[in-house]
């Protein structure tokens, strides 16, 4: 121990006496490629019975990715399992538990969910359906099997005290940050006031405590929220503009390249400089046998590419980086 005090004492004295100053290597990542899907599947039978053709078909996809150029570390579920005209009458508790053991016990990828309006606002019995999504889907790292929690060892799982669905975590310099953001009409204005502000509290706290060691920012939402906002039935739009306008504002700060990824309109969409230069919005679609596989990159020129499994399409985008912080969009309240 006194030798290594005399070598950096020493160290430090010629660096002084020479102008010279030690400098901290700045830390490399790997590429990292995950999977989304959404809207889907809409399906009830026991897993791989014959009624469950995408899912069987999708999970058969999953499982042999080890050998494919772009084998995602992780798969993201971003809401609505259940059927719209099905959510009034049968949002039970089968359905919750099929999902669970979709993502867990059928999954070799560790595998993520956040709640869709389907499964959750339009419910019949919202309080009992949050329950069951909560009993057997919040915190489905809990359930993961040995093999998905291998995968994930070293990656931990971060949880909102306040709201169990939120959920973050950085993996290979990436901040992934999962929030309830649902589309659908307004039905307990005191439950969209306390969601929406925990909401943004998650975001603006795990943005700012991690802006400084990370190069990208990931958010997954399952509501469109230009489309929620244009539907005045909903009338929901004050929430989605304020959870875009703290989006806007995070992004603005750090300077980051920022994805927004999110389902609910059930075709694939996506869109560069997204209300903000840095911004990039990819909808899923519904298609169980072409997810999208998105890579972020190690390259801050070109921070995330999009493709589906088989190639069919491939969109590189630009540099996202704004030359300045300033020219960001904002909503109006």
């Amino acid at each position: 121990m006194k030798h290594s005090i005399k070598i950096i004492s020493l160290l430090t004295a010629v660096c002084l006496m020479s102008a010279c100053s030690l400098t901290k290597k700045e830390k490399t990542y790997d590429a990292i490629t995950f999977i989304a899907f959404g809207d889907t599947p809409y399906e009830t039978a026991p897993i791989g019975a014959a009624k469950t053709p995408f899912l069987n078909a999708f999970l058969g996809y999953l499982n042999q990715t080890d050998t494919h150029p772009l084998a995602p570390e992780f798969t993201i579920h971003v809401g609505d399992f259940i059927k719209g005209s099905e959510s009034k009458k049968h949002c039970n508790e089968k359905r919750y538990i099929f999902m669970k053991d979709a993502l867990t016990a059928k999954l070799k990828t560790p595998a993520f969910i956040i709640p869709g309006d389907n499964e959750y606002n339009d419910c019949g019995n919202r309080s009992e359906a949050i329950g069951f999504w909560h009993t057997y889907l919040g915190k489905l790292e809990d359930n993961w099997s040995l093999e998905q929690k291998t995968a994930f060892a070293l990656t931990p799982v971060n949880r909102q005290n306040e709201q169990q669905d939120n959920f973050s975590f950085v993996r290979q310099g990436v901040l992934f940050i999962g929030i309830n953001l649902v589309g659908s009409r307004v039905r307990d204005v005191k439950e969209w006031d306390a969601r929406i502000n925990n909401n943004i509290s998650w975001l603006t706290q795990q943005i700012e405590k991690n802006e400084k060691y990370v190069r990208s920012v990931v958010i997954f939402a399952h509501a469109d929220p230009i489309r929620n906002i244009n539907t005045p039935k909903y009338r929901n739009a004050k929430y989605m503009k304020a959870v875009m306008n703290n989006i806007l504002s995070l992004s603005t700060t750090t300077g980051k390249p920022f994805l927004f990824i999110h389902g609910d309109y059930h075709f694939f969409e996506s869109e560069y400089s997204w209300y903000g230069k840095n911004i990039l919005r990819v909808m899923v679609g519904q298609k169980m046998d072409k997810p999208i596989v998105i890579t972020v990159t190690n390259d801050i020129n070109t921070p995330f590419i999009v493709n589906d499994k088989d190639d069919h399409f491939k969109i590189i985008v630009p540099s996202l980086v704004p030359e300045s912080a300033t020219g960001n969009k904002s909503l109006s309240l």
